[in-house]
């Protein structure tokens, strides 16, 4: 199993992708239909999922995945979408699985924006033989605009538009909340995610890929106790369940 390094440079990330797959291009493409290699495309709140390949090989029945972040701090998708260095990235992958984020929040002027960043992404990922997912992610807890139901409208309007898959994060995270309200899922400052929050976003990522329940994986990341790990796990997969039956 290999990960490339989560880094902010583009340049130093097209490097390690495009040059560690020349010899396994053959294998990267799962003979069972099972996405092994997926691409993370977003800003800081992408970051985290660096741990991802390690939850996907945690089960009973292992995943053995290969995942990449791209991410630049602050960056809308539009942003992306102007690099050569990142549609080098997506076209020479080979990857299955592409997510793409943007911070609603921080970009909520521009909320058209980021549906036309999305679409042209979008284009140019299935161009390349991979699936769209769109990554619904979580309010501020610093600002009440926009707020969850108005993150997850325009997240699953523009999942109508294109005909992808949404990954329910923010609407794992209100469940989680709702029922243990002291188990903290942001970070100090109100906005990223705390290590709760990170192991339930990769878990809400892993039941969405793959389409099976995280419950039971043994990989936790660091402060997340097995009593926690097994509760956001439960989480993820109602939530992901409950989402796809909508």
């Amino acid at each position: 199993m290999r990960r490339f390094v989560v880094v902010v440079l583009i340049s130093v990330l097209l490097v390690s992708a495009c040059g560690d797959s020349g010899s396994e291009t053959e294998e990267t493409v799962a003979s069972d239909g099972v996405p092994d290699r997926v691409l993370f495309l977003g800003d800081s709140f992408s970051q985290s999922l660096s741990w991802f390949e390690d939850l996907a090989a945690s089960g009973s029945l292992p995943f053995d995945v290969t995942s990449a972040v791209i991410w630049e701090s602050g960056a809308p998708l539009s942003q992306h979408w102007s690099k050569d260095g990142t549609l080098e990235i997506i076209s020479g992958g080979n990857w299955d699985v592409v997510v793409l984020q943007e911070d609603l929040v921080q970009h909520w002027a521009n909320v058209e924006q980021f549906r036309e960043s999305a679409g042209l992404l979008d284009e140019f990922i299935k161009t390349n033989g991979a699936e769209t997912v769109l990554f619904m992610h979580w309010p501020w807890s610093t600002s009440p605009v926009p707020s969850q139901e108005q993150i997850k409208e325009v997240v699953e309007a523009t999942s109508v538009d294109l005909g992808a898959t949404v990954a329910p994060v923010g609407l794992a995270w209100q469940q989680a909340q709702a029922e243990r309200p002291g188990l903290t899922l942001y970070g100090t400052d109100g906005i990223h995610a705390s290590a709760h929050g990170e192991y339930l976003t990769m878990c809400v990522f892993y039941a969405t890929v793959f389409g099976e329940s995280p419950e039971g994986l043994t990989f936790l990341s660091p402060q997340v106790s097995e009593e926690d790990g097994a509760f956001l796990q439960r989480i993820a997969w109602e939530t992901v369940g409950g989402s796809a039956q909508q």
